[in-house]
């Protein structure tokens, strides 16, 4: 049986390296004009889920918590707050005169004109004029529904801490520590708490800051205004009441203290 030759690579070979076929460039190049291509046509497109970051109008700043809207190819939208959607309808975009027309089926008739729209840097730019004032909105795209404060707020928190003017009143508040709040997906909440044992009613988040109010059920409809804040599994509500500051700080629980 014969010894295979191999050829040795020449000098000159060993110069140049390995080389790509003319062939594969081509490929290359095509692939590359295709992505930016793709991203041109993807970052001028109104199709796709946005996220409202900044409304002003005239020299007011009015932007919505967690405000979002999504745009299909087949002229279909929706917009909410959060995991909440309360909107949906139709949407054009007039591509030579670049302004966008949307329309809510399930809400009122928008008598004002069109958006004139820009795009620049994965971001979208409303601007038109209602009723003699300016009105810019700036939205950004975004993959998946933004989380609203009062999304973070649903589920059971047990009291760990209360204060007045900076000064503990937890033993008074909370001898037994089974102080509770329970916030439920329909907008119905459940306090455990004082003297008047375990309440109940209906619960409402402002839409342009973090602001709670609770409305007791009862003939007298009593409401509670609280500002609150949610980090990892720490709630704090404070409020002012008969001129003092009150702070109260819960932990999520996944059980009702018994």
């Amino acid at each position: 049986m014969s010894a295979l030759k191999v050829k040795r690579p020449s000098s000159e070979d060993q110069k140049v390296g390995f080389a790509f076929p003319k062939w594969s460039s081509s490929i290359v190049y095509l692939s590359l004009l295709t992505l930016l291509l793709s991203n041109a046509c993807q970052s001028t497109r109104v199709e796709g889920l946005w996220e409202v970051q900044q409304v002003e109008v005239g020299d007011q700043v009015v932007t919505p918590i967690a405000r979002w809207m999504r745009f299909e190819a087949r002229q279909k939208q929706q917009s909410g707050n959060g995991w909440f959607q309360h909107s949906y309808g139709t949407w054009n975009y007039d591509k030579a005169q670049r302004t966008l027309s949307v329309s809510n089926t399930n809400g009122y008739i928008d008598s004002n004109p069109p958006f004139l729209v820009s795009f620049e840097n994965g971001k979208m730019y409303w601007q038109r004029e209602e009723e003699g004032q300016a009105v810019n909105i700036q939205l950004q795209r975004i993959e998946e529904l933004p989380t609203a404060p009062g999304n973070q707020l649903l589920g059971v928190w047990d009291m760990v801490s209360a204060s007045s003017d900076d000064q503990d009143q937890s033993k008074s508040l909370d001898p037994n520590n089974k102080r509770y709040c329970f916030f439920r997906p329909d907008q119905r909440f459940t306090i455990q708490h004082g003297p008047q044992g375990r309440q109940g009613g209906i619960y409402q988040i402002h839409g342009h800051r973090p602001q709670l109010t609770l409305i007791f059920d009862g003939a007298e409809c009593q409401r509670e205004a609280w500002f609150f804040k949610v980090q990892n599994n720490s709630l704090v509500l404070e409020r002012q009441q008969d001129g003092k500051s009150l702070r109260l700080e819960y932990q999520r629980i996944d059980h009702f203290p018994q």
